[in-house]
């Protein structure tokens, strides 16, 4: 009879133990979190302590990326920004990771071929490669939002300057080969976005009333006579774009 009165009280104990499973789980809950996966400098090993090499065995190379929750960069319009994202979730509880106040009017985010919209499936551990293509000149702001089935949230914000094209400058030096024979150096001059690709890829010179224009820095010119004359550079980037005139005075003897 005994057996008959503890089965109740047994199933009641259960029953009671798995209302509260879910509110235990919640409380054992760490939430997701995302980054940004950034490059740095690569390390060599022989750099590093002993005691790190120890723990690193033999490997020539320690750990070339770092993980970050923001980051602000500049990028020409034309040419986008390409970043990498990863998510750590050690519960195991990801629901989605999604865009949040991106404008569409003002850029667009891409993996491959695919507009990203809204959601991101993604899974805790592995990193993506996703693309920034922006419409128009300015601030631009990409958050993206991890949560899991908790509503624990945890995000990350890229903001980027975006511009246009930026103008060329000029600029020369000019060395006397020998009786009214100059050579022209332009190679000084440069190009202000060449850090996104940009460069010089024209070099017109105003010389004693002439106008030459070359696809190397460099000239040689002869005087007809010896006196004092005005010597103009223009430049013209790969866009099209030119500089300012640069000019000094020579005096040619």
């Amino acid at each position: 009879m005994k057996r008959y009165y503890l089965l109740p009280i047994f199933t009641l104990a259960l029953l009671a133990s798995c209302d509260n499973s879910d509110e235990y789980i919640e409380r054992m809950n760490q939430k997701p979190e995302i980054f940004l996966v950034t490059d740095m400098d690569v390390i060599d090993s022989e750099e590093n302590s002993s005691e790190q090499q120890e723990e690193e065995g033999d490997s020539e190379l320690v750990e070339e990326f770092q993980l970050v929750k923001q980051l602000s960069d500049s990028v020409k319009i034309q040419q986008g920004f390409q970043f990498t994202i990863t998510v750590e979730d050690f519960s195991g509880n990801l629901n989605s990771v999604r865009l949040r106040d991106l404008v569409y009017q003002s850029g667009f985010l891409v993996e491959g071929n695919q507009v990203i919209d809204q959601e991101l499936e993604l899974i805790p551990g592995e990193q993506r490669t996703l693309f920034y293509h922006p419409y128009i000149e300015g601030q631009h702001n990409i958050v993206l939002q991890a949560e899991d089935a908790f509503g624990e949230m945890d995000q990350l914000e890229l903001n980027l300057i975006v511009f246009g094209n930026v103008g060329p400058t000029a600029s020369f030096e000019s060395e006397k080969l020998n009786h009214l024979l100059y050579k022209f150096d332009a190679s000084n001059s440069y190009d202000g976005d060449e850090r996104f690709g940009g460069k010089v890829m024209k070099y017109t010179f105003l010389i004693a009333g002439q106008t030459i224009e070359a696809y190397s820095p460099d000239i040689n010119f002869k005087f007809s006579e010896v006196g004092d004359y005005n010597v103009g550079l223009i430049v013209e980037d790969n866009e099209g774009t030119p500089s300012a005139m640069y000019s000094e005075f020579i005096s040619v003897k």
